[in-house]
């Protein structure tokens, strides 16, 4: 049954750095024991933590012993150790993918280079020391794999000279030697702790016919999880993370950030899709189009495909602000529940019916106007509006409301907006709640009875989420000030938190004065 070892995949029952012990297996996958595995047999394998910060990759030994299965960590190939064993911090999940060795073909099936080219070279020249490739600079001796070269008999690892042509690497230099081989990518701006795989059938001559490589896919799921979408959603082309505030924008982008490739299912297995470069949706604010960008609705984001062809656009709009009237579900990554009608355009026909699980959910817009959203950090008088959620590769993205005012009088024990101003808020939207916010407000204050600082998560009236009592600065009547703070997790949709305030006897607050204080309300979402 060794045929069923590229669908193995489990929770180790172990970790630090001992061998791993055979473990859960991960829904759709089995474990060692399951998937058949041969005592004493070597198997590749990938090992990392939840978050991808620990990683490691080698070839172990699979051993039956009295206490159940293990898998030695007998060869370690590369790791985020600098190729020396991890210590995991958390049990880590294990994937055995079976290499040509576990079929009776040449042992060569698993080679570690350290970059990927991004697109076309110059064999000739483009691979010299010193030259660039995905954003590093080479030298001599460097494996460099070639995956989307024009002349695709050309793809396969190469070793960079010191000057002139660069030759295939020595181990790959028939065509029968690349089928079902792994490239494992150390570095690079794209390409970076990537997994691929050599997909042509054998019987090919090199240098005639062509050499697919593609970025792993497994046998039904994903390549073990090796593969996540690696762009963000963006308002800024050419930016993946804004480097300033965005408002009225007409149009969001996906661009590269940790990669440029998209898992796609297209009804039988899962594709590892390289984009190809930043793709772009102009938002449709025609109110006459089915499924225009209408104001004040949410829209889920997705990399589809339809009988072959590829499409990045939005789905139905939510049916309220906190609940999608087009549900997602989990097959591996977020995809459709259902089929549904994807937006990929704003003319009057860029609509297409995408079968259920083939459009991958890659985030969430919040349309402020007809065809129009905004991300903006805010500031003084300024609302901080955070519109665009990624689903991956998420970031801190800092909000920000400061009153204007000098100072103003409150003696009322009611809470309020901060300075009945509406602009002391933050708005923000969230696709999947896995992150918690965290927000502060503060304020300084004058009172002879005690006033309070406050934030309302989603507040109309009355006392809010987090509460900040005055601190004395000497007795009754002095200046003091009171922060408060809130960090909870804020539910998927479109949200709203108020920096408040509760007057009370004399009681004078303070906003802005140059060069002594900024009050306000400070904060940041992960979107």
């Amino acid at each position: 049954m060794a045929d069923l070892l590229d669908n193995c995949r489990f929770t180790a029952g172990s970790m630090g750095t001992a061998d791993f012990s055979d473990g859960t297996e991960d829904l759709t996958f089995r474990n060692l024991e399951d998937a058949g595995a041969e005592d004493g047999k070597t198997y590749p394998y990938k090992a990392l933590n939840a978050t991808g910060t620990q990683w490691e990759i080698g070839r172990g030994r699979a051993l039956n012993t009295s206490g159940g299965w293990i898998l030695e960590r007998t060869t370690i190939q590369d790791s985020s150790n600098g190729g020396s064993a991890v210590n995991f911090g958390t049990a880590p999940t294990v994937i055995i993918t079976a290499g040509r060795e576990e079929f009776g073909a040449d042992p060569q099936s698993f080679q570690v280079v350290r970059l990927a080219a991004t697109g076309n070279v110059d064999i000739s020249e483009d691979l010299e020391d010193g030259k660039t490739v995905d954003g590093v600079m080479v030298a001599e001796g460097d494996v460099v794999l070639l995956a989307f070269q024009t002349e695709e008999e050309e793809n396969g690892p190469y070793i960079v000279p010191a000057s002139g042509a660069a030759s295939r690497h020595p181990s790959f230099d028939t065509f029968d030697s690349l089928p079902g081989v792994y490239f494992s990518v150390m570095e690079g701006d794209e390409n970076a702790d990537t997994l691929w795989r050599c997909t042509s059938d054998r019987g090919g001559t090199l240098g005639a016919d062509p050499v697919e490589i593609e970025e792993f896919r497994g046998g039904g799921g994903l390549g073990g999880g090796l593969l996540m979408p690696g762009g963000r959603l963006t308002l800024q082309s050419g930016a993946p993370v804004s480097t300033g505030d965005v408002t009225n924008a007409t149009s969001i982008y996906y661009a590269a950030y940790n990669g440029r490739s998209v898992p796609v299912w297209d009804g039988a297995e899962w594709h590892v899709v390289d984009v190809g470069g930043e793709l772009s949706l102009s938002f449709d604010g025609d109110s006459g189009h089915t499924g225009y960008h209408a104001a004040n609705g949410l829209f889920d984001l997705f990399y589809a495909t339809v009988d072959g062809e590829f499409y990045f656009g939005t789905g139905p709009a939510w049916a309220s602000t906190t609940a999608r009237s087009a549900a997602l579900s989990r097959t591996w990554l977020p995809v459709n529940d259902s089929a549904m009608l994807l937006r990929y355009g704003d003319g009057a026909g860029d609509t297409i019916e995408v079968p259920a699980a083939q459009a991958t959910y890659l985030g969430t817009v919040f349309m402020l106007g007809n065809g129009t959203t905004d991300d903006r950090s805010g500031g003084v008088n300024t609302v901080a509006q955070r519109f665009v959620w990624n689903a991956y590769n998420r970031v801190s993205r800092p909000m920000r409301a400061i009153e204007p005012a000098t100072s103003w009088a409150y003696t009322t024990a009611t809470f309020r907006v901060m300075n009945a101003n509406s602009n002391n808020r933050f708005q923000f939207v969230v696709g999947l709640d896995e992150d918690p916010i965290e927000v502060f407000a503060h304020q300084a204050m004058t009172s002879s009875a005690t006033p309070v600082t406050g934030i309302g998560f989603d507040w109309v009236s009355g006392n809010p989420d987090a509460i900040g009592g005055w601190s004395f600065g000497a007795s009754g009547g002095a200046f003091g000030s009171a922060t408060a703070v809130l960090k909870r997790m804020a539910g998927i949709g479109f949200h709203q938190v108020h920096a408040l305030e509760k007057g009370n006897t004399g009681a004078t607050f303070y906003g802005t004065s140059a060069g002594n204080w900024n009050c306000g309300m400070f904060g940041s979402v992960m979107a």
